[in-house]
């Protein structure tokens, strides 16, 4: 491994930690937040939605708004 690549790999690491910690201690700005979204898109890391989790109600939700209705 190059160092340039090593290098590369532990920015991004670094970077993944800092949004991480970010999140957790619930200061992320919305800026922060689709950067942390867009890591996880671009190294093909993907969540499915599981009955009753919160990401089953986003998605409920965000299929309410797009069809007009209010959202709980």
């Amino acid at each position: 491994m190059s160092a340039l690549q090593e290098l590369l790999e532990q920015l991004h690491g670094e970077a993944a930690k800092t949004l991480l910690e970010r999140l957790k201690g619930g200061k992320a700005t919305a800026a922060e937040i689709a950067q942390a979204i867009n890591l996880l898109k671009h190294n093909g890391i993907q969540c499915d939605s599981k009955p009753g989790s919160i990401l089953d109600e986003i998605s409920k939700d965000l299929e309410n708004y797009q069809a007009g209705n209010t959202i709980n």
